[in-house]
């Protein structure tokens, strides 16, 4: 929406009428001062349509990554050209942090903490494919999910058990826009930490810098997701402290992009993600 809002219309007008939609009932994003104890009208992200649409929409994104094309695809649109700046630094920014995290490794091991279908698990078999490194890609999400998952990709470990998996040592952990979805997004931050790996890379989240973090809702229904689920905006300081109280140490942070505005926020913030790596101490 916001794309398509600002293709047609002056940019300061756009932005105007893209943080004043919900006064009309068609805000995509919206701040949720009740946080969670908002009655959601559906199951969030644990709907059979959703994993299917993916699926659906895995051809394309298969075949971006496996050309030598652009990488700029959201695996979740319906836009198939690859030209999107945001999802190209996304996935390119992903490269970097796989590619460190394998670094002279024989075999590379690597869990995507809600990674629905597996769309990562292709794109870091890409990356290493001249190398001819193997990757153990591992899967966690709803089991909807994994079942479309399995269909695609038989070699890939899909779970929906958060216990599972926990005597394997990963060279990666990444959880990409999954862990504030949590009703205590520091609870999420916690069961990553009970799994055994060298670096931890949480992305694709908006981040803000001089509010508390805060609730808000987010209706896609632009994707063809008939759904609505709540998600945090977490405040930048509190979430770095956080890791640091876990003995995560903080080796990047990635900047995306702003966001479509969500109504009424107390902060606007920026999409980022945040590479750490385990102390030794």
């Amino acid at each position: 929406m916001l794309k398509k809002i600002k293709k047609i219309i002056p940019p300061l007008f756009a932005d105007f009428l893209l943080k004043n939609l919900g006064y009309i009932g068609m805000a995509p994003w919206e701040y949720m001062p009740q946080g969670f104890a908002y009655p959601i009208k559906s199951s969030g992200w644990d709907m059979e349509g959703i994993a299917r649409l993916q699926a659906e929409k895995w051809p394309a994104y298969a075949t971006r990554i496996k050309n030598n094309t652009t990488l700029g695809i959201n695996h979740e649109s319906n836009a198939v050209d690859g030209n999107d700046p945001f999802f190209h630094n996304l996935l390119l920014t992903f490269a970097y942090v796989f590619s460190l995290a394998g670094l002279g490794k024989k075999e590379i091991n690597f869990l995507d903490w809600g990674g629905g279908i597996g769309h990562y698990g292709l794109l870091a078999e890409a990356l290493v494919k001249p190398a001819k490194i193997p990757v153990n890609y591992y899967c966690y999400d709803f089991k909807v999910f994994g079942e479309e998952g399995r269909k695609l990709n038989s070699n890939y470990n899909y779970f929906d058990d958060s216990e599972a998996y926990k005597n394997v040592h990963f060279d990666l952990l990444m959880a990409s826009s999954s862990i504030w979805y949590e009703e205590k997004w520091q609870n999420g931050v916690d069961k990553l930490c009970e799994y055994s790996s060298d670096y931890l890379y949480i992305t694709r989240m908006i981040f803000i810098s001089d509010q508390p973090s805060f609730v808000a809702i987010q209706r896609p229904k632009q994707m063809g997701y008939d759904t609505e689920y709540l998600f945090w905006v977490i405040n930048k300081t509190e979430f770095v402290e956080y890791l640091a109280d876990k003995k995560f140490d903080l080796i990047r942070e990635f900047e995306f992009g702003p966001t479509t505005p969500i109504f009424k926020a107390p902060e606007q913030g920026t999409m980022k993600g945040f590479l750490f790596k385990r102390s030794n101490s």
